[in-house]
């Protein structure tokens, strides 16, 4: 699996960002295929190779979860790679991320009976010790509810992202210096006062 590396200018960009507690890292178990919407859009990623490194405080991502991999963490018997990462991670108290289309098993689409409550209770148990399950694109509404101050690193600002930021109340954005800003979310971010600029 290749990384996606930044230059070193962006990496120490985000380190200082992490440090002023701007924004969040994104751990991902190196060797791990993960789909590339995550790598993308996660933010500021840090690889992990030794799970002993695993702390509270620190928010892992999963590239999914099939429901074989839900049942044998929910079991505490993981049976691969990322189920062991994932039952370490929700015994630690690290807040495991999964997107929600990553995830092969939903309640709703399935008859109910005696087997599929057995499955039902296993989410549930996941989701209750610290799984939390994201909409597709939910990265940086993830961010910005939370976060006055965002970095933007997504190959185009539009006006409806621009126009989500004002609603969040979202004060300042540092935009990467490869984003295209089109010329109405330029005027939104003016209109709400959002102070902008390029790294």
């Amino acid at each position: 699996m290749t990384k996606e590396k930044g230059n070193s200018m962006d990496e120490i960009v985000q380190e200082v960002l992490y440090r002023l507690g701007k924004i969040q890292k994104a751990f991902v178990i190196e060797e791990v295929e993960y789909p590339s919407e995550i790598l993308k859009n996660a933010g500021y990623l840090q690889w992990l190779r030794d799970i002993e490194t695993l702390e509270k405080g620190m928010t892992l991502w999963l590239p999914g979860m099939t429901r074989y991999q839900m049942m044998s963490i929910a079991n505490g018997l993981p049976d691969d790679r990322v189920s062991t990462w994932c039952l370490e991670a929700l015994l630690k108290g690290v807040t495991v991320c999964l997107r929600r289309e990553d995830l092969t098993f939903l309640p709703e689409n399935h008859e109910d009976s005696p087997l599929l409550r057995k499955h039902t209770e296993a989410l549930e148990l996941l989701t209750g010790s610290g799984l939390k399950l994201v909409e597709n694109n939910a990265f940086e509404a993830e961010k910005d509810q939370s976060e006055s101050f965002l970095y933007y690193r997504k190959k185009l600002l539009n006006e409806k992202t621009a126009r989500n930021w004002k609603q969040k109340a979202v004060k300042e954005v540092m935009i990467d210096p490869k984003t295209i800003v089109t010329p109405l979310a330029a005027d939104v971010l003016r209109e709400g006062q959002i102070k902008w600029c390029k790294e």
